[in-house]
């Protein structure tokens, strides 16, 4: 199983942002007090225990689950926030296309997990 900092770190790389701006992000939204040194100092390893208050703060701010931040396990028919690389490729080229683009990119998706036999998952 994957430790905090490892998770934390994958999340950080997903994400693209500097830990600068992560935690700017979250000292803006109000109440949490967290400075990038301190992200950079939990990716590392260096401090293994954040509180449930900055844990809770920076998996709302990286989109990912906090109990996956935590440490679990995703539960079976759930996406992992561990997509692979095609699939945030293909997330980050759908930007700005018009609904009825989407639209048939869902379809396509459907019908290749249904050729392949895989099921068919509604989010």
């Amino acid at each position: 199983m994957a430790t905090f900092a490892e998770r934390l770190t994958r999340a950080l790389e997903r994400d693209g942002r500097s830990n600068r701006s992560i935690a700017a992000a979250i000292r803006a939204k109000g109440g949490v007090k967290i400075t990038h040194a301190y992200i950079s100092q939990l990716a590392k390893g260096v401090r293994p225990n954040p509180s449930l208050e900055h844990t809770r703060a920076l998996a709302a701010e990286l989109g990912v689950p906090i109990n996956w931040l935590a440490g679990e396990d995703v539960p079976a028919g759930q996406p992992s926030p561990e997509l692979d690389e095609t699939a945030l490729h293909i997330a980050a080229r759908s930007t700005g296309l018009s609904e009825l683009s989407l639209e048939m990119i869902r379809q396509m998706i459907e019908t290749a997990r249904k050729a392949e036999g895989l099921p068919h998952n509604t989010p």
